[in-house]
């Protein structure tokens, strides 16, 4: 009976300690709280390959601009606390502009033409929106690094398409000084194309890297500067070569537990 009531006691006691192990009211290790934040960024926007206007020989590369980024997103911690996963929400302007010069014929009185230097200009302003899965790695407590596939949906793009006359006045061989403009404006600006974007594949992805520092502002508050880089897998369009739009962002995330 005694061997019994000590085999008894004994087997309590190590259930005992194994229950307040795993007792989800007081682990070893506290779970983290949930976060919600919101994002903003501002960065440049660039070309890859070859884009086409209607234009017969008009081929822009190199196409480069301003774009900016807002969005939201929502992340938990996984058990180990180093590593989250989360859901971002972005909306992202992927506007670009490219130019290139040519010199051609410029007819400027019926039947007498002169050599003239001329810039096309295509500007294309384009958004999207993307969502963005994304686990996040932890370092120090401090240090992170975010890796998310994209899946963007591209809901406008209009193409301008510009032609400018660089050489505002011309001498003839003659030693007469000619002035240079389109009649049809008067200027030495003229407007060929203001379109939708052609053949745009609506729905892209991509893959998006952050490396950033989390800062604890308050309590409940963390600031998040970061570096965001996104590189598209699909094309932006098949109206042109191998075209896609890259972009990077500096982002500033503000995040508050929930």
């Amino acid at each position: 009976m005694k061997k019994l009531l000590y085999i008894v006691l004994t087997i309590l006691s190590i259930n005992s300690v194994f229950c307040q192990m795993s007792d989800p009211l007081a682990p070893l290790i506290p779970k983290k709280p949930k976060e919600a934040g919101v994002i903003i960024g501002l960065g440049g926007n660039y070309q890859i390959g070859t884009s086409y206007v209607d234009c017969e020989g008009c081929k822009f590369e190199n196409g480069n601009k301003f774009g900016y980024t807002f969005g939201i997103n929502w992340e938990d911690f996984l058990e180990d606390n180093y590593i989250k996963y989360g859901f971002a929400l972005m909306y992202d302007n992927l506007s670009i502009r490219a130019s290139f010069r040519e010199r051609e014929a410029f007819e400027y009185e019926k039947d007498r033409f002169v050599g003239v230097n001329f810039r096309h200009t295509s500007d294309m302003n384009s958004n999207a929106l993307a969502i963005q899965p994304y686990l996040k790695f932890i370092g120090f407590n401090l240090i992170f690094i975010k890796i998310s596939p994209s899946f963007s949906y591209v809901f406008s793009a209009k193409v301008k398409h510009e032609k400018e006359i660089l050489d505002e006045n011309v001498l003839l061989p003659n030693g007469e000084n000619v002035k240079i403009v389109f009649p049809e404006t008067n200027s030495n600006k003229i407007v060929l194309e203001n379109n939708d974007y052609p053949d745009i594949n609506s729905m892209q992805i991509g893959l998006a890297t952050n490396i950033g520092f989390d800062f604890k502002v308050e309590n409940d508050f963390y600031l998040s500067p970061q570096f965001y880089y996104y590189y598209q897998f699909s094309k932006f369009s098949d109206y042109g070569d191998n075209f896609k739009i890259i972009n990077w962002r500096i982002l500033l995330e503000l995040r508050v537990k929930i």
